[in-house]
């Protein structure tokens, strides 16, 4: 699921925080290891006087300025080199079916997973660098007439 469908479905299911994700890409849909996550809270969006579909856009905004900034520090972390993707040893849940009766258990499998090498200096000194290109993108909305105030909630 993809785009606005997936704003969509967060809305009918009454989440309250969104989000997010950058990843590499393997051979699945969006399973590849993850880079990096930005949470997004949207439990407010839900008691405004607004019609449905303008808090789904409202989500989808609220998303979209989260996940520009995601993927610049995505894309400068790898190009910093500061990702390692690693292989590790994992128990991932299993339902299995057993006698006509469903049972819960554990397999072993290996995973890969991303590993940011980033102290907390070099997301001060990203978080500086980005602080124009945000500037710049809420001035757009505002002059398209958007909710900035609305979208910005929570940053």
């Amino acid at each position: 699921m993809y785009g606005r469908r997936v704003h969509m479905e967060v809305f009918r299911a009454g989440v309250k925080v969104t989000g997010a994700t950058v990843h590499f890409v393997d051979e699945s849909v969006d399973g590849g290891p993850i880079v990096d996550q930005w949470p997004v809270y949207i439990g407010d969006v839900y008691a405004l006087p607004l019609s449905p579909d303008e808090r789904v856009d409202l989500i989808a905004d609220r998303v979209l300025l989260r996940e520009h900034r995601l993927y610049s520090r995505a894309i400068q972390l790898v190009a910093d080199g500061l990702v390692e993707v690693v292989e590790e040893a994992v128990k991932v849940p299993v339902v299995k079916e057993e006698g006509g009766r469903l049972r819960y258990a554990e397999e072993g499998a290996v995973v890969k997973r991303a590993v940011v090498r980033a102290g907390p200096g070099w997301f001060k000194d990203w978080a500086e660098r980005q602080r124009a290109y945000v500037e710049l993108q809420l001035e757009e909305w505002r002059r398209a007439g958007k909710p900035v105030e609305l979208i910005a909630a929570g940053d």
